[in-house]
């Protein structure tokens, strides 16, 4: 493949190499906007002086500045800080529900945001929960319009281990903001029924039928696969396919896309014409995109497959590397911000890992004589996940701070068995309307889901199948690094003495690294309400102590530090806590049955006592810096 022949992927990667720093930085509008400047006038004297391949690249970084400004313009530096929740008004539209309970409903809203701390923010998305009475039976519905105040604030990193992120949860899902509001500060202004409205509406109808045919925890399996539904899964089961790199199975990934559209391909055989087998193909694939929630990684695989289709169709050649770069293109292009959505991060990184060293790994299996006794379906399963696995375990291990060691094993005997369960998971929706025919396909999925249950449980029980220590995310850099460098031999000679290179490195790297692993050391956590110091363990008793901020009129529950403490009496006879406060108060009412803890209130005397004894600059009720 020549240079010249991938202009697209030289595109993507000269506009990326600005504007991913830029966006990630949250450098301010005005830097931007010189350096748009600067890359301006330099391509114009770059042409001038028929310099085109430099003009080129500096037109490329202009359009990388610009994206850049669209991407940061209303975007808020928080990560470093704990920031109070503070009233709002929100004018908007919902665009999605997640969860519709008795007592309370989440969902995603779209809209305007008044605060009186910040200007006036248009375009806004919302993770909006609603909390109701059990006699309050509204139904709520994607494209209401409404007014509420509520109640918003910034999502929250994890500090505790094992925490859930807010941050990292609302960048999943692309929203900016978390609230809550009571239904009775909620005004309802009107139902658009809009795409959004209809999505759900037919999203609803498939899942009534999964509702008959499948009883939890299975149904919560087939609402992911075929809804993008994934709220329902146990955090068990998340967790366990997260360490056993099978995550992506439980979503609606391009493996999926690509398998649906392979089925939907072969049942259009029967069209002749090519034209109108690609639109029938193009309206039935985008169909399912919609009624499955138009999940980033999906509509990237369909949008791939169908441009791919649409370039056969007109007889131009075909180079995967720059179909790919297209559709990331397009997608910066249409929405700069989902650089900051992981779902997009990783579908990328995963998919252009594939294309990239999918060719390197099967031509390292031409170099190993037992490579030949191996079918070549399991070659080609393990290259593909290795590459893919390459891409994207160094980004993994940064968001979910995990690195499975077992995954292209695991992936290689689940992948089969979930393509499967995929397919007769259709079927029985299919052929609803005959329910004896749904019932044997349904049955078919239930075993093989409880099948895939057990080899992942049985797989993540394993010793050393998965990494989540401190150093999870040198080792994954490091493993990435040194496979890319074993993978690109050219020969079994040369492949030996990188492998021998590669462990020398790693145990070098190693040895560098076990300095800077987390000692057991005194920790300091700020927390919304209050600030968290938590001592290491010793003779059996655990120790922390707990400082309210201020005294609150309400005490809002810390799930993550009340389960983190749990976690912790599970290792040790003690839990020790010092407190003050009514989140204090709060937090040892809903502890003292359930563990066994000894308590201290502490005065203000003793608080600036351990302050002292800390050697902090400030006081402990000060500290917003996570």
């Amino acid at each position: 493949m020549k240079a010249r022949e991938l202009t697209v992927f030289k595109t993507l990667i000269a506009i990326s190499s600005i504007y991913i720093p830029l966006s990630f930085l949250l450098i301010s509008s005005k830097i931007i906007l010189i350096l748009l400047v600067i890359f301006l006038i330099t391509s114009i004297f770059f042409v001038l002086f028929k310099k085109n391949s430099l003009a080129f690249y500096t037109v490329c970084f202009a359009i990388a500045c610009i994206l850049s400004f669209s991407a940061t313009a209303d975007k808020i530096k928080y990560d470093s800080k704990v920031i109070q929740p503070q009233k709002a008004v929100f004018h908007g539209e919902i665009v999605k529900i997640l969860k519709q309970k008795e007592k309370f409903v989440r969902v995603i809203a779209e809209g305007n945001l008044n605060t009186k701390a910040l200007p006036d923010l248009k375009k806004q998305r919302i993770l909006l929960t609603i909390t109701k009475d059990s006699s309050n039976h509204k139904k709520f519905y994607a494209g209401e319009k409404f007014n509420a105040k509520i109640h918003v604030e910034l999502p929250i990193n994890s500090q505790l281990p094992n925490e859930f992120s807010m941050s990292r949860y609302c960048r999943t899902i692309d929203c900016d903001w978390v609230g809550i509001v009571n239904i009775k500060k909620y005004a309802f202004l009107g139902l658009n029924k809009n795409f959004y409205y209809y999505q759900q509406f037919y999203s609803n109808k498939v899942n009534q039928i999964i509702d008959i045919y499948y009883d939890e925890p299975e149904k919560a399996i087939v609402e992911a696969l075929v809804l993008g539904k994934k709220t329902n899964i146990d955090k068990t089961s998340k967790k366990e396919f997260s360490r056993s790199g099978a995550a992506h199975l439980l979503a609606i990934s391009g493996l999926h896309t690509g398998l649906i559209a392979a089925f939907v391909f072969i049942i259009l055989g029967f069209i002749r014409n090519h034209t109108v087998k690609f639109i029938v193909f193009t309206i039935l694939l985008s169909t399912f995109i919609v009624i499955s929630g138009m999940q980033t990684s999906a509509i990237r695989a369909a949008f791939m497959i169908e441009l791919y289709l649409f370039a056969k169709l007109i007889s131009r050649k075909t180079i995967a590397l720059n179909i790919v770069s297209t559709v990331l293109l397009v997608y910066i292009i249409a929405n700069p911000k989902i650089i900051y959505n992981i779902s997009y991060q990783m579908s990328a990184l995963s998919v252009l890992g594939i294309i990239i060293l999918y060719p390197y790994i099967v031509k390292l299996w031409a170099n190993l004589k037992i490579a030949e006794h191996i079918p070549k379906y399991i070659k080609n399963s393990l290259s593909i996940t290795c590459a893919a696995s390459i891409a994207v375990s160094p980004l993994v291990a940064v968001y979910f701070g995990t690195f499975s060691i077992i995954s292209p094993l695991v992936n290689l005997i689940q992948i089969p068995i979930f393509t499967l369960i995929l397919a007769f998971s259709f079927l029985s929706i299919f052929f609803s309307l005959i329910p004896f025919i749904a019932s044997l396909y349904s049955a078919a999925s239930i075993l093989l889901i409880k099948i895939a249950n057990t080899i992942n449980h049985f797989a993540v029980s394993l010793p050393y199948s998965y990494i989540d220590n401190d150093l999870v995310i040198y080792i994954a850099i490091c493993v990435s690094v040194v496979s890319i460098y074993l993978i690109l031999s050219s020969s079994k000679r040369q492949l030996v003495f990188r492998l021998l290179n590669g462990a020398v490195l790693g145990i070098l790297l190693f040895l560098l690294l076990i300095p800077f692993q987390q000692d057991e050391k005194i920790k300091i956590y700020p927390r919304q309400q209050m600030v968290v110091v938590d001592y290491p363990k010793k003779d059996n008793e655990k120790m922390l102590l707990m400082i309210d901020r201020k005294d609150w009129g309400y005490a809002k529950r810390d799930m993550g530090l009340e389960q983190y403490i749990k976690t912790e009496s599970e290792k040790c006879d003690t839990v020790i806590i010092g407190y003050n406060g009514k989140t204090g108060d709060s937090l040892i009412s809903r502890l003292k049955d359930s563990i066994n803890i000894k308590t201290v209130k502490l005065d203000i005397k003793q608080q600036s006592r351990i302050a002292k004894l800390l050697n902090l600059k400030q006081h402990l009720v000060q500290i917003i810096d996570k």
